[in-house]
């Protein structure tokens, strides 16, 4: 890391005077002792400066949520934060949609490089992450992201940090909660990307070592619309399964993103789908778009799923209340690390004096260790990666005036690797 100083060549000039001396003395030119010393003066090296941060979102659908969370809230946060510190400078967000695409997160990634950007919140999806990797490190640019989860990016010694928790930790909490309700048999629908494939890799074995098995899964490709054919063939192994456990032992597994509420209508017309509790991944159970597109189908197939916990502190209920009032939609944890990797960044900008990709990783995860945000603490493991929390188990209710909503089922422990569940909801069959 470079300090940058400003030398000042300081010239003292001491008179001497002679006191008591002739008038004639006093006539002649006054005697000077001239002497130069050398100064060195601490000046902020990004005095008066805009610094600019790169973040991009998974796609098109999540700029609805994003931008005015960070073209309202964070900038005016993380900017107020800096004025009152003193600093004569302004950050900036430069928010992009990756096209639901790895090459178009790399395409984003170079284009901000091109703009002398080096640090960038992002990216969402774990598939753009893998794409950007190896060009981040090799042109000292940082990914910071917010959503990338997949084990198959935890290395150490990258440019590549991840303010979420990757999925070593959300697959057991998958297992746990599939066994403790009472669940002995799944069929799988994944989508077929770094993520899925993360998820899979490390759920499969946990899974079969509790007990249980996989009557069939199907991979199916990310832009995938018409799931006819995968639920045809997995209501047929679903059939036989549930001959063999009984129904209350069945259930059906999602590990899927955006394709969620299409996924979920169009399976809501075979009858074995919907006599089966579903359960999914990340934020299925609590998911807008559900509820806007498919409400009654989510509440009768539940779609419980592990998402990783916020701590619920007063700074979560802040910016709850703040993005309920702009955008009409509930603050996730992966929301929640957007506006927290967004602090951590600026303090490692301004504690380094630097917007040097090497230069912050050298203390970011010093920063983020000592920071407590919206999601709670921000301790970093060895990877760089989120320590992981506990898992909040989320799925669809009915409101009291009729609607449908979400509330957490239970929730899961990494400590005990056991799942509590709310008895308000929930009622686990056993095996």
């Amino acid at each position: 890391m470079q300090r940058n100083t400003t030398t000042l060549m300081v010239v003292l000039l001491v008179v001497g005077l002679g006191i008591g001396a002739g008038v004639g003395y006093y006539a002649a030119p006054t005697k000077q002792e001239v002497t130069e010393k050398e100064v060195t003066v601490e000046v902020n090296p990004l005095e008066g400066k805009t610094i600019r941060i790169g973040a991009t979102v998974a796609g098109q659908d999540e700029l609805e949520f994003a931008s005015p969370l960070f073209d309202t809230v964070i900038i005016n946060d993380v900017n107020e934060y800096a004025d009152k510190l003193g600093y004569d400078v302004k950050f900036e967000f430069l928010l992009e949609q990756g096209e639901y695409s790895a090459s178009v997160g790399l395409e984003k990634v170079q284009a901000f490089k091109a703009m002398g950007v080096n640090l960038m919140i992002g990216h969402q999806w774990s598939s753009q992450c893998e794409a950007s990797l190896s060009y981040a490190n090799e042109n000292d640019f940082l990914l910071f992201s917010h959503c990338s989860t997949s084990p198959i990016l935890a290395y150490p010694n990258d440019n590549l940090y991840r303010l979420c928790p990757n999925d070593l930790a959300m697959a057991p909490s998958m297992a746990a909660s599939l066994w403790s309700y009472g669940i002995e048999a799944i069929i799988v629908f994944q989508v077929g990307d770094t993520w899925g494939d993360g998820i899979w890799n490390v759920f499969e074995p946990i899974w079969e070592d509790l007990g249980g098995v996989v009557l069939e899964r199907t991979r199916y490709a990310v832009e995938s619309t018409e799931f006819s054919p995968y639920i045809e063939l997995l209501n047929s192994a679903l059939g036989e399964g549930i001959e063999e456990y009984g129904v209350e032992h069945c259930a059906v597994q999602t590990i899927a993103l955006g394709e969620l509420p299409t996924l979920l209508t169009q399976a809501s017309d075979y009858e074995n789908m919907n006599k089966v509790r579903w359960f999914g991944t990340e934020g299925a159970g609590r998911d807008t778009r559900v509820l806007q597109q498919c409400p009654e189908v989510g509440l009768q197939f539940g779609c419980w799923s592990p998402l990783a916990a916020p701590a619920y502190s007063p700074m979560w209920d802040y910016l709850q209340d703040e993005m309920l009032d702009l955008t009409n939609m509930y603050l996730d944890f992966y929301s929640g690390c957007q506006y927290d990797a967004s602090w951590i960044l600026m303090q490692s900008v301004l504690q380094t004096g630097s917007t040097e990709a090497h230069d912050i990783i050298s203390i970011l995860p010093d920063v983020s260790n000592h920071y407590f945000g919206v999601t709670g603490w921000c301790k970093l493991d060895e990877n760089g990666d989120r320590a992981p929390p506990n898992y909040d188990i989320w799925g669809y209710i009915r409101n009291p005036d009729g609607t449908v909503g979400f509330d957490r089922m239970g929730v899961w422990s990494p400590i005990t690797n056991e799942v509590t569940w709310n008895l308000k909801y929930v009622t686990p069959i056993g095996h």
